[in-house]
């Protein structure tokens, strides 16, 4: 058995040897392959532009519904205050026919000549008077409390006319 480099070699091969290894490098560096480059190039554009597009697919369907959300509150809302309003509605007709009917009882005039005759002793006058107004003689008005209960008119008469009527009556 023989061990290394106890025999004799020649000079030129180890020459030769030496040669080779000067001019060709130890190790080769290969660019763009293995674990540490994809690591290294980091997150590609289309992943980027992928997770954007989902993003704003994400925030538009956020805001959509919303958006949703907020006009049916509004609708149940004015849908809630129509409801109060025909409510109070129907409470203001129910009121106003109640009004009328008591308007219509409590105005009766025999009801009213009912309660001045014997409550307060009031009696129905039996002539009608006139009375002149103003500097003129044309304008006159009369006021009658007989069968026409509550009747006033004016009426424009000529001087002879109201002379004659201002000369028929008297004040009592």
């Amino acid at each position: 058995m023989a061990y290394p480099l106890t025999q004799a070699q020649s000079l030129e091969a180890q020459e030769s040897r030496r040669v080779a290894r000067q001019t060709r490098p130890a190790f080769e560096v290969v660019e763009g392959a293995g674990l540490d480059a994809r690591v290294r190039q980091g997150v590609s554009d289309v992943f980027l532009s992928r997770v954007r597009m989902a993003a704003l697919a994400i925030v538009v369907f956020a805001v959509l519904a919303i958006t949703r959300v907020t006009l049916y509150a509004a609708t149940a809302s004015s849908l809630q205050a129509n409801a109060e309003l025909r409510s109070q509605i129907k409470m203001a007709q129910s009121l106003e026919n109640d009004l009328k009917v008591t308007s219509s009882a409590l105005s009766n005039s025999s009801r009213i000549d009912r309660i001045a005759t014997q409550n307060y002793g009031m009696v129905r006058a039996s002539q009608t008077e006139v009375i002149s107004l103003g500097g003129s003689t044309q304008d006159s008005f009369i006021a009658s409390t007989g069968d026409n209960d509550k009747q006033i008119e004016g009426s424009k008469k000529s001087t002879n006319e109201s002379t004659k009527t201002n000369a028929s009556t008297s004040v009592k």
